[in-house]
Order: structure tokens, then sequence, then C-alpha cells
């Protein structure tokens, strides 16, 4: 019955382990598939007209492309909601865009990011840096 058990307990870890490696080498792949993406094009579906230039256009993508290739350096299986969002604060505090329009793309971006990652809201850090306040957290 001991063996039975010991058995048992050896397979669920490394079943634990296999579906955790399954799961960064997803997260890896889906953000090399999404660095390979062509950005800040025009986007009718989400009226996005596309960047003024396209000196500017390949300016933002590599700066998105840069987050892409810092996520992916840093190991994936330590990265959780906290340490992604600290990757964001640190990329915006630095990113220069004063359109509207390409600052609404890059949060798109930025979400579809998190979406990789399951994150499910950025806590207001894509409000505050959009907007300037989190409206969630204004008082009325």
């Amino acid at each position: 019955m001991a063996i039975y058990i010991r058995i048992l307990f050896i397979a669920i870890v490394l079943s634990s382990c296999t579906n955790n490696a399954g799961a960064t080498g997803k997260r890896k792949q889906e953000l090399v598939q999404f660095k390979a993406v062509k950005k800040f094009e025009k986007n009718s579906t989400a009226m996005y007209p596309g960047a003024a230039t396209e000196m500017e256009r390949l300016r933002l993508e590599q700066a998105i492309n840069q987050l892409i290739d810092h996520l992916l350096a840093t190991k994936v299986e330590t990265l959780d909601k906290q340490a992604v969002l600290k990757e964001f604060k640190t990329f915006l505090d630095h990113l220069e865009l004063f359109d509207s329009e390409d600052r609404d793309q890059m949060c798109r971006y930025l979400e579809k990011i998190m979406d990789i990652f399951n994150i499910e809201s950025s806590d207001g850090l894509l409000n505050t840096w959009r907007y300037g306040f989190d409206p969630n957290k204004v008082q009325h």
C-alpha cells in the first residue's frame, strides 16, 4: 500500500511539473507570436487610424517589442501579475507618446500581454498612464 502512495505522489508531482512547463512554453510561444505581429497599423475595428508616419510606427513597434523581449529574457514562470505590472510601469515611465490614439493602442497591446499572462486587471496602472488618474480611486 505504501508503495502505491509513493507512486501516486510521484505521478502527481511529475504531472504538475509537466503542466507548468507546458503553460510556460505556451506563454513564451504566444509572446514570440505577438512580437512578430506588425503593430500600430490602421485598425478600423478599434477605430485606430494608425501611427502618423511609418517612422513613428516603427519606433512604437520597437518599443513594445523591446518590452516583449525583456519579458522573454526573464524566467517566464517567475512572472506573476505583480512582476508583469512592474515591468509595464517601468516601460510606461520611459515611453513618450503624445497622440491619444497611440496611447489607446499601446494600452490594447499591453492588455494583449496581460491576456497571455492571464492577468485580468492592471489595478489602475493603464488608466493612470492613459488618463493621468485611476477612475476607480476618484472620490466623489
